[in-house]
């Protein structure tokens, strides 16, 4: 479980006794406080704990920001000190504003593609393969669309939805989400068959990265929330950044983001264009399936503890079911909403 005594949390980095405690905005997987002392100042972040062992998420985040950090990246928070027995990690304050809350730019855009650059150089220090994959990293085909078939089952065995909205979601589940993954699949495996993807074309990835996960400060964007970090194919970051549910920007800065990242990736992997354009619409397909997870109630213990929205509101449903329609959309028309 998680703790609330707060000093017993940064008193092993020499912090004074903490005097203020602020709630930051956080996800739906992890709660985020600001703590103030004396004249200093630093994060909490408390994972959810599923049993005795230590989160996964935890690990790979403090393992991936000591890494950055290590590595001279400066554009993330610094890991300073890591509890796994309290499901606690300490991290130090980036003082500025969500940058999803003001108008994002074409500078904006050059910084987060400077940042993947910079990812993918850091690839290539002492201990980088020594992380893990990302969450949910896909290098084969297979390896997505077995991914994308095991949510969709978790789905159809345990989604229960509110009266009146069981036909609306069995007829996502047994209509629209597998005709579209059926499309999908189809033609990607008409081109990249049972290929896997080169250990040379791999980047080390956020897995969820975005301007829903940046903070805009006065030297630029600060890029956080990197528990899902690790190896990944950079088809899939550059999709997840076009289709992520969290982000809403111009359609014109979203091309610029993927013309932008593919010309800077082209050296290194020159499959990268064709696999984003191939692998868009599963990746589609397997957002639908996430936003779902609002039906399936074992993930409503992590959305509790994260004091994400738990009530029963049907509208709250009635949503997540029109952004998987949507979603579904976007298996089609993937190539023009990247800008392809």
């Amino acid at each position: 479980m998680f703790s609330t005594d707060w000093d017993s949390i940064v008193r092993p980095i020499g912090f004074p006794p903490v005097e203020r405690v602020y709630r930051l905005v956080a996800g739906r997987n992890s709660r985020v406080h600001r703590l103030e002392g004396g004249n200093r100042c630093v994060v909490v972040k408390q994972y959810f704990l599923e049993g005795t062992e230590p989160s996964p998420r935890q690990r790979r985040e403090y393992e991936g920001l000591r890494f950055l950090w290590d590595s001279g990246v400066r554009t993330v928070p610094e890991a300073l000190w890591n509890d796994f027995e309290q499901g606690a990690l300490v991290l130090s304050f980036i003082k500025g504003t969500p940058a999803a809350t003001s108008a994002i730019s074409l500078t904006d855009i050059d910084a987060a593609t400077d940042f993947l650059v910079t990812l993918r150089e850091t690839a290539h220090r002492p201990g980088a393969r020594d992380l893990d994959d990302a969450t949910d990293a896909a290098f084969r085909l297979e390896d997505l669309t077995n991914g994308i078939k095991k949510r969709t089952d978790r789905l159809v065995q345990e989604g229960q939805a509110p009266t009146g909205l069981e036909a609306s979601l069995r007829d996502l589940l047994e209509g629209a989400v597998p005709a579209a993954f059926t499309k999908a699949s189809r033609h990607a495996n008409a081109l990249l068959g049972h290929q896997t993807l080169g250990i040379e074309a791999r980047t080390l990835s956020p897995s969820d990265f975005g301007f829903h996960n940046a903070i805009r400060t006065k030297a630029g964007l600060a890029f956080v929330d990197f528990e899902h970090f690790g190896w990944d194919d950079p088809a899939k970051t550059i999709a997840d950044f076009v289709l992520h549910p969290g982000m809403n920007i111009a359609a014109n800065l979203r091309a610029a983001f993927v013309r932008g990242t593919l010309d800077r990736f082209s050296g290194f992997d020159p499959g990268l264009a064709e696999r984003t354009r191939l692998l868009g619409p599963l990746y589609a397909v397997k957002w639908s399936t996430i936003l779902l997870n609002e039906f399936v109630p074992a993930a409503a213990a992590r959305r509790s503890f994260a004091s994400a929205d738990t009530s029963g509101d049907e509208s709250r449903f009635l949503d997540q079911i029109d952004k998987a329609r949507r979603m579904l959309v976007h298996a089609d028309d993937f190539q023009a909403l990247a800008g392809l």
